[in-house]
């Protein structure tokens, strides 16, 4: 079997499990967000971001630098002891500071984001082990830690929530899910490397995370740093329903998205040498994820008013006009996130950051202006406008590089979103209404028709591509 084969049957595998995971999580956050006001949401959202941006300083490029071929001996042994002693100084540093900041802001949101922090550490280190196993493509057994620690923390914060309806049952599913993963990660992992460390790799390493830190920063300022301006501009009622909308807006391409992801690092390192291999499989890769989400997300752009308040309460309705608008960043978000991790593969980190630079400046004046205006909404379009900056830019550069061509990806998938849109307009006026389960119920159909209609369209006008895209598929399940 290929290296390509490889992969692909490794994402697949890990795909599969990870929809149990995302299932599973989505239930989780249904039945949290039932139990929950979105103000408790708002405060954890918070917390998270301050650990995301604090914890900036850690990201340089773990997973990355472990797919990397080198001579040095003792290479990955050293990897993990400097990842652990960096871990133990940062979340020892900022716990100090929690401490001594009680008196300054609320206690609650101090004690959450020291107990976070304390996970966060643990959690560095099990991504070592993790990568690891993603090195080797072993990706199915990281897809079955991930739904282990998931029915524990959930289970764990759902009992905590009917009990006491506080913030710390969000707290202890984030937590201890975190925890779980990062034993489990140490577990399956196929080294455990001894104690030696070989000083020559840390000059390297330096080399490589210089540029990889920046990147990586740039990222999580773009992951988090919405939610971190949301939370001072707006309301915590609005970040809450903010978060849950986006983690809705995302939840197809979080389904395959971390398969894909973890399948591309190993995959493209390897293949520095082959501009045309690279090539294809990158265009591939981008097609398989455009076909897949554009039409579940028309569907869920005309079946959202039903579905929000149906599955978590009248209080949410808020989230829908924000879903709505998240749609269009939803659709953008995996193929920006595959372009990143081609370049990451490859060590080449100064493109992504200068296509970070621009996505963050973009995101930050976007939601400044238009939180005021709009609320969530503003902030929706903010982050719409951040992700078309960003695949804009990897995409002219990965065209440059590869000779990549986004017509030949996405002209057909354009004309098959507005036949799917179409049916959408001419079907949803004949919903019945006055029962939001019947009504759910009826976008079943309504939303095979639209897909259907997407994927004749797609047939038609990109025949040939479609043929050769399924023949992969099927070398890859059953060669």
């Amino acid at each position: 079997m290929s290296l390509g084969e490889r992969a692909i049957k490794g994402v697949l595998g890990f795909g599969a499990v990870n929809t149990l995971v995302f299932t599973g999580s989505f239930i989780i956050q249904i039945l949290l967000a039932r139990l929950l006001s979105p103000e408790i949401f708002g405060v954890v959202a918070f917390a998270l971001a301050i650990r995301k941006i604090a914890t900036v300083p850690a990201n340089w490029g773990l997973s990355e630098a472990i797919m990397q071929d080198t001579e040095y001996e003792n290479f990955l042994e050293t990897l993990l002891w400097v990842r652990a002693g960096f871990a133990a100084i940062l979340v020892g540093i900022v716990i100090i500071a929690g401490i001594l900041l009680r008196s300054v802001f609320d206690t609650t949101l101090i004690n959450i984001v020291i107990i976070l922090f304390a996970v966060a550490g643990l959690s560095m280190i099990g991504h070592v082990f993790r990568a690891f196993r993603q090195r080797e493509l072993g990706l199915s057994m990281l897809g079955v830690v991930d739904l282990v620690a998931l029915v524990a923390a959930g289970g764990t914060g759902i009992w905590l929530a009917l009990s006491q309806k506080s913030v710390w049952a969000l707290v202890v599913y984030y937590g201890l899910r975190d925890v779980l993963r990062a034993i489990g990660y140490i577990i399956i992992s196929p080294q455990y490397p001894s104690g030696e460390f070989n000083p020559r790799v840390v000059p390297w390493l330096y080399d490589f995370a210089k540029g990889m830190i920046t990147t990586k920063t740039m990222e999580d300022v773009g992951q988090r740093g919405d939610d971190y301006l949301i939370g001072v501009l707006g309301s915590t009622a609005t970040l809450g329903a903010y978060t849950v909308a986006w983690r809705l807006a995302k939840a197809y391409t979080l389904i395959v998205q971390p398969a894909i992801r973890a399948g591309i690092l190993p995959t493209f390192s390897r293949l520095k040498g082959s501009s045309e291999q690279s090539r294809r499989g990158l265009e591939f890769i981008s097609r398989l994820q455009i076909h897949l989400s554009v039409p579940v997300y028309v569907v869920a752009y005309f079946a959202a008013p039903t579905a929000i308040p149906l599955l978590f309460g009248s209080d949410w309705q808020s989230a829908v006009p924000i879903f709505r608008t998240l749609s269009v960043a939803a659709i953008l978000f995996p193929i920006h996130a595959t372009a990143k991790q081609f370049y990451y593969s490859r060590g080449q980190s100064k493109i992504v950051f200068r296509a970070q630079v621009a996505s963050i400046v973009t995101m930050i004046v976007g939601i400044v202006v238009l939180i005021p205006l709009l609320d969530g909404v503003g902030a929706a379009l903010a982050v719409n406008a951040m992700l078309a900056v960003g695949v804009i830019f990897l995409f002219w550069r990965l065209r440059y590089d590869l000779g990549v061509s986004v017509s030949r990806m996405a002209t057909s998938s354009i004309f098959g979103s507005v036949a799917a849109f179409g049916v959408g307009l001419a079907t949803t006026p004949y919903i019945p209404g006055g029962n939001n389960l019947i009504e759910l119920l009826t976008y079943i159909p309504i939303g095979l028709g639209m897909a259907i209609s997407y994927g004749l369209v797609v047939f038609v006008l990109d025949r040939t591509q479609v043929i050769s895209d399924l023949g992969i598929l099927k070398r890859a399940v059953f060669d």
